[in-house]
């Protein structure tokens, strides 16, 4: 008997990678803030953008 062929696994959509990404930082930078540690203002800046893109509801368009 045959195995039914099972779909290859997709990526996560990238409003939810935004959001998890998201979460990632600002968990990394409560860390940082917490151990009394310089927090690299790139990721300050990504956070920003992320957040600003959530709000927005920017598409992966851009939109």
């Amino acid at each position: 008997m045959e195995r039914p062929v099972e779909s290859p696994l997709g990526i996560i959509p990238k409003n939810m990678w935004k959001k998890q990404r998201l979460k990632e930082l600002r968990d990394t930078i409560d860390r940082y803030l917490e151990a009394n540690q310089r927090v690299p203002i790139e990721w300050i800046e990504e956070y920003n953008e992320l957040l600003e893109d959530i709000r927005k509801g920017v598409d992966d368009n851009g939109n």
